[in-house]
């Protein structure tokens, strides 16, 4: 009879490390689609958005004519002001941080 508990032993520890083994490729396997989705979701996203940004080109904006009549109203016949003309805002590019050689 003794050697037959070796062998149910022997079976079991088979069966163990074969599921172990399927177990940990699974893992594997999960991690790897798992990485490849966020991997390709953060490369689409951050095509999507310019890393720089530069200034569009566009017309200049310019005021309409103000009148003033005298009163304060600004609807009477007068000469209008010259036109005001606006450039768009200026935007630099982000900077890379650099490490300090620290104390």
């Amino acid at each position: 009879m003794a050697p037959q508990r070796h062998v149910d032993r022997d079976n079991g520890m088979r069966r163990i490390s074969s599921t172990t083994r399927w177990l940990a490729g699974i893992g594997v396997a999960l991690v790897a689609a798992f990485s490849g989705f966020f991997a390709a979701k953060a490369t689409s996203s951050a095509s999507s958005t310019p890393s720089v940004n530069t200034p569009v080109a566009t017309a200049p904006v310019t005021a309409p004519p103000v009148t003033d009549n005298g009163n304060g109203t600004g609807t009477g016949a007068s000469t209008p002001t010259q036109p005001v003309q606006t450039s768009p805002p200026v935007t630099y590019p982000p900077q890379r941080h650099t490490r300090s050689g620290g104390s």
